[in-house]
């Protein structure tokens, strides 16, 4: 029995593809290997794995039409990485780099989802939102100013 090749496929990153990935998540985020399996779902989302399933059973049921296995970690934005909302918090033992650190009352307002002015300046580019030991998502700093990217049906509701 075939399948149709579906139109949007899961292929697993290995060989250089992953490296490139890793180099960049290191560059940005200071993680220098993920222990998973990764994979891209579409041209952007980086999904991980962390079954027992090999790559070459993950590459037969992409073609069987499964779109995506995993937990979404990051969308490759032509070499600029955006973890996901939950990757800070999977990844927290791993990340070095770029983890801007804010007050209870600025990650209350985070968690509302308005954006967050800082008190100092804050590397420019995709960042990760910390206050204390919680880790709260992904956001974008402009410097003074970090955009938010809380999910909607993830904020707090007032």
């Amino acid at each position: 029995m075939q399948t149709e090749e579906c139109s949007m496929k899961l292929e697993v990153l290995k060989g250089k593809e992953r490296k490139r990935f890793m180099e960049r998540l290191s560059s940005q985020y200071g993680i220098e290997e993920i222990p998973f399996l990764l994979s891209r779902s579409g041209d952007e989302r980086i999904r991980m794995f962390s079954g027992s399933l090999p790559a070459g059973e993950m590459e037969r049921i992409s073609r069987m039409g499964i779109e995506s296995m995993g937990l979404y970690l990051a969308k490759d934005q032509g070499g600029v990485i955006r973890l996901s909302f939950d990757a800070p918090l999977l990844l927290r033992g791993l990340m070095t780099k770029n983890i801007v650190e804010v007050s209870a009352r600025q990650a209350a307002e985070w968690m509302k989802g308005n954006d967050i002015v800082l008190d100092g300046p804050a590397p420019k580019g995709y960042v990760v939102v910390k206050s204390g030991n919680d880790m709260l998502g992904c956001g974008k700093s402009l410097g003074a100013v970090i955009k938010n990217y809380v999910p909607m049906e993830r904020r707090i509701k007032e």
